[in-house]
């Protein structure tokens, strides 16, 4: 059974929609694709509509505005953005049945714990929540339901649940490096008590990320960008188009040498 895993990123995804586009020219098939944050959002993308359609996505996206909306009336009391922009895009976008399973990774934070959201278990409008959710970094974005938030907390990459699922070959697509930038996310201007949350965020994520491709099976096939496509919420379109051409020329990387020198 052969999966497509997919991580979370933010705007860094627009390097996933590029490889996404390079698998499908191969004309590679997959029995189910998994992913986390906006690896969620760039699965459901390509389970209903293909490589083509989530490219016009990403070089759509012409601000930050077109994903957040920013809150200056009650920041404190949901998240600094709202994801109203990106809800909408999703409604308009994904409708009717997509023609490979796709699973979300979100984070109860009532319970404490990740689960998964299968496509074949919820009709479309409800995957759409979970998508939401599975994308939503706490106290930065609205999470759903005053409880469900960001997968990537706990799994960057859900490998161990693809494996966990019966997957005997693995395609992973990382937004992130292998190794971490250090200077990310200082390169953005940012309110300094918002750089520095995504900053602890990024470091967060960052131990996350490597403990999850730890458990990448040896013939793994794995996508990483060769150095930072952006930061997690700089979409600037530039940027944006420059990280579909980086994944368009993407090759698979080692993972364990990339792993053993971290």
């Amino acid at each position: 059974m052969r999966a497509l895993v997919l991580s979370g990123g933010g705007a860094k995804g627009a390097f996933q929609a590029g490889v996404l586009r390079r698998l499908e020219l191969c004309e590679r098939k997959y029995d189910f694709i998994i992913g986390t944050s906006v690896g969620a959002v760039n699965g459901a993308g390509f389970a209903y509509h293909g490589a083509d359609a989530l490219i016009n996505f990403w070089s759509s996206i012409r601000a930050r505005s077109d994903i957040l909306r920013l809150q200056l009336t009650a920041p404190f009391q949901s998240g600094i953005y709202s994801m109203s922009p990106i809800r909408k895009m999703l409604c308009k976008n994904l409708s009717g049945l997509p023609s490979i399973p796709y699973a979300v990774c979100v984070y109860d934070m009532r319970l404490g714990r990740i689960e998964y959201k299968d496509s074949r278990d919820y009709a479309t409008e409800r995957m759409l929540e979970w998508i939401e959710a599975s994308a939503a970094i706490p106290g930065i974005m609205n999470i759903v339901g005053d409880r469900y938030a960001d997968g990537g907390i706990m799994e960057q990459v859900p490998v161990r649940e693809a494996l966990r699922r019966g997957a005997t070959s693995l395609t992973i697509i990382s937004c992130s490096p292998l190794r971490r930038d250090p200077e990310a996310p200082w390169k953005t201007r940012f309110p300094r008590p918002l750089t520095n949350a995504l900053r602890a965020i990024t470091s967060m994520e960052h131990d996350v990320f490597l403990h999850d491709l730890a458990a990448c099976p040896k013939d793994a096939e794995v996508f990483a960008p060769e150095t930072p496509v952006c930061d997690t919420l700089e979409f600037d379109p530039a940027k944006l188009e420059r990280g579909i051409h980086a994944g368009l020329g993407a090759l698979p990387v080692n993972v364990w040498e990339a792993l053993e020198s971290c």
